[in-house]
């Protein structure tokens, strides 16, 4: 044997470098305790998340998780920034299927009133909105909520059509009939 070579006392062979493949990373009980914190912590999180937030998100319309999350926080804002006030909510459905076609009608006072609208409803309302108001920039947000767009320049009935079929299959259509915004502002 050389002199200089260090054996394991265990197998006779010469110790595994840290850069080997059958090579063990030191134990560091901190380190471990870091890691078990960290599942501890993504455990509680994924358990809370599934088991009370996502299904208290679901409860919104459509049922879906991020609808209901942009619904949960429309309803904050609206009470909050608009001190929202509803009158006679026991007589609105309790949820999407709880009607046979619903057409929501209001007058159209502020850019805002979509949401005063959809805050207290349990049930999701589709709206008609004009195509030449609708901004580029915000597809997406008309893509997420499912507005029927209007063309308001041509004679073509693809919107009533469109709003027709979403009413025969139990769905909610909300409606402006100024087809603008009306001036002064009041109560909806």
């Amino acid at each position: 044997m050389s002199a200089g070579l260090d054996r394991d006392a265990a197998s006779g062979h010469p110790p595994l470098a840290a850069g080997d493949p059958g090579a063990r990373p030191p134990e560091d009980p901190a380190l471990l305790e870091l890691l078990l914190n960290l599942l501890a912590v993504h455990l509680t999180v994924m358990s809370l998340w599934y088991g009370l937030i996502a299904p208290w998100l679901r409860r919104g319309p459509r049922g879906e998780v991020v609808l209901g999350l942009l619904w949960q926080l429309t309803r904050v804002y609206v009470r909050v920034r608009h001190r929202l006030r509803v009158e006679g909510r026991e007589h609105l459905p309790a949820g999407d299927g709880d009607h046979d076609g619903l057409i929501v009608v209001s007058n159209h006072t502020s850019a805002v009133d979509p949401f005063l609208l959809q805050a207290p409803a349990r049930f999701w309302i589709r709206w008609m909105m004009a195509e030449d108001m609708m901004k580029p920039s915000l597809a997406w947000a008309w893509r997420l909520q499912r507005v029927i767009p209007v063309d308001r320049t041509a004679g073509d009935s693809r919107a009533l059509r469109d709003a027709i079929r979403h009413l025969k299959s139990g769905g909610c259509v909300g409606v402006f009939p100024e087809a603008r915004l009306v001036q002064p502002p009041g109560e909806i």
